[in-house]
């Protein structure tokens, strides 16, 4: 039914076409999430933070959750999140998975209103899944247009809270069973009984109707910098050496910024990297420095390089978030 879900976005200012929900606009405060590489851009609440994870083959995909949520998720959340969990999660590189059991209809099909978007749908791809007795908890939404760097399943997912939430198989004939045996795909009816939280699903639609999607210029993050130490996911303590190799254009007077941060964005210290050859060429250049810093609570973050960008102007901006675990030992 879906495509195999793959990786990146175009301005779209084209309003979905089909019933919209005007009742959520944009929060006009809280934070902001940007990535030119995949060209997205999203308002998001002060209490919940926007992880991103390399998934390969998908690339980059973010996750937006509320903060208290943070601790035992299996990031990056993708369209089988817990169900009392509100999120939304940008898969620019798609995803191969089978979608949501239960009921559900194509984005075409639905009567109630959807949620306000600023990009055109793919109307007969995109999913609305539905509870048992009829209200939409979830999305799934296909650009109509591939934007540029994405591949053709790319996809944004957004679930409201359900309370009260409980899953029930039973087979074409009415007979109850197991969860662990049920078997969709084989004739098996999956139905979800609960109640939407409404607070949730205001403050997804706010999140959707702030989307917005730009053209990417095509060249990864990866093409541009490379980090040989520490590695991904590895254990961090104070003092921090860091080193790696950069195209010239990421540096501005032979360094670039980098900053420590915690899951939820905060900054724990700031630093510069320091081109150890000559900087000014198109070639691979490397770089050393060192972060000094108090180990915060949190159990992982995030080693951000940032290119230098003294224009200010967002296409030229990039940044390399590197997962960090902190010790405390």
């Amino acid at each position: 039914m879906h495509k195999l879900l793959s990786c990146f976005l175009i301005l779209f200012l084209t309003a979905c076409p089909g019933p919209s929900d005007t009742s959520s606009s944009p929060p006009t405060d809280g934070k902001t999430y940007a990535n030119p590489e995949i060209g997205a851009q999203l308002q998001y609440p002060e209490e919940w933070t926007a992880v991103e994870n390399t998934r390969a083959p998908a690339g980059i995909v973010v996750s937006l959750f509320p903060l208290d949520r943070s601790k035992g998720l299996n990031l990056p959340l993708d369209v089988h999140g817990p169900g009392d969990l509100p999120y939304l999660s940008l898969w620019p590189g798609g995803l191969g998975t089978e979608p949501p059991a239960g009921r559900s209809m194509t984005w075409a099909a639905a009567e109630e209103p959807l949620p306000q978007l600023n990009f055109a749908v793919d109307e007969e791809q995109s999913t609305v899944f539905q509870l048992a007795d009829g209200p939409p908890w979830a999305y799934l939404i296909y650009p109509a247009d591939h934007p540029a760097g994405w591949r053709e399943g790319g996809f944004v997912f957004a679930q409201y809270r359900t309370d009260e939430l409980t899953v029930t198989c039973a087979g074409a004939d009415g007979t109850a069973k197991a969860m662990r045996g049920c078997d969709p795909l084989g004739g098996d009816i999956v139905s979800r009984t609960g109640t939407v939280d409404a607070a949730s699903r205001e403050t997804v639609n706010a999140m959707l109707a702030s989307i917005t999607l730009t053209e990417g210029d095509g060249k990864s993050t990866e093409e541009m910098i490379r980090v040989t130490s520490p590695g991904p996911n590895t254990e961090v303590s104070s003092p921090l050496e860091f080193s790696g190799e950069a195209r010239g254009p990421y540096y501005f007077e032979a360094d670039f910024p980098v900053r420590l941060e915690r899951a939820d964005g905060t900054v724990v210290a700031t630093g510069i990297a320091t081109a150890q050859s000559e900087w000014m060429t198109e070639d691979w250049v490397p770089f050393t420095g060192r972060l000094e810093f108090v180990v915060p609570d949190d159990a992982r973050g995030y080693l951000v390089f940032e290119r230098d960008n003294p224009s200010g102007l967002e296409e030229h901006a990039r940044s390399y978030r590197l997962p960090v675990v902190f010790s405390r030992r």
